[in-house]
């Protein structure tokens, strides 16, 4: 049978105090077959690494997961209302699962993210449960990222030629020519002679350091009647970074 840990407001062991929030200090362990579940905020500046059974966010209101220290969970489930706000960087070893509310990440500090370790995989991600910010994968090859924003599910498939490192996704729903905070800004007319007009609606942020194909797809909100009538004149472009300009990524992309 499970042993089923569920911490609210008040754990008396050393080295976790509770203050609205679970507070790790210590050292902090979840064994094979442990079920914690948190309906309060985690602050991690202990040791919280070494896990094997779930952690799970719920609760009708937002969580916060910040310290010094990033977590690293081996499951992990979010159902929360109000969503999951992440101050630092979350780990997981195998499996995230998405029921309820989003993950939230601050896209102005790109190295907060919900981070994949090698073999662990999104599970259930939709559009009221997804990454809204950034996502990382760390020694994996393909990869489906769950980024989106506060609305819709807008996931990038990954596949790449070798293992990527390190490899980094976020959704923005807004002109690649003026983002938000971006550091600099991706001039849509500054394209290869064979690329006709390009979307000012939308477009994925993605980093890696290994040759890899992409996989993406478009809903109502794209807006692709802007672009075309036509959908088998849809392809995915990106903006080479040695070529200072969009170029074709080839294939068409998926309705």
């Amino acid at each position: 049978m499970k042993k089923y840990l569920y911490i609210a407001a008040l754990i008396l062991a050393t080295g976790v105090q509770a203050q609205e929030a679970l507070y790790n200090t210590g050292n902090l362990r979840i064994h094979e077959g442990g079920v914690m579940g948190l309906h309060t905020n985690l602050v991690n500046d202990g040791s919280f690494d070494e896990n094997l059974g779930l952690v799970g966010f719920y609760g009708d209101n937002l969580r916060t997961v910040s310290g010094s220290l990033p977590a690293t969970l081996y499951d992990v489930e979010f159902v929360t209302g109000g969503g999951t706000v992440l101050q630092n960087a979350l780990n997981v070893l195998n499996n995230a699962n998405f029921v309820s509310g989003d993950i939230i990440t601050d896209r102005v500090q790109p190295n907060i993210t919900l981070n994949f370790l090698t073999d662990a995989f999104p599970n259930g991600q939709n559009d009221i449960s997804k990454v809204d910010g950034y996502v990382s994968v760390n020694n994996q090859q393909n990869f489906i990222f769950p980024v989106g924003d506060f609305q819709y599910l807008r996931p990038l498939i990954l596949n790449s030629e070798g293992v990527n490192a390190v490899a980094r996704c976020a959704y923005y729903i807004e002109d690649p020519n003026s983002p938000s905070v971006l550091p600099r800004a991706f001039n849509t007319n500054n394209k290869a002679v064979e690329i006709g007009d390009i979307s000012t609606v939308e477009f994925w942020h993605l980093e890696g350091s290994v040759a890899s194909s992409i996989q993406l797809s478009w809903n109502e909100r794209s807006n692709m009647g802007l672009l075309t009538n036509d959908v088998n004149e849809i392809v995915i472009v990106g903006y080479s970074k040695s070529a200072n300009q969009w170029v074709s990524l080839g294939g068409p992309a998926p309705a």
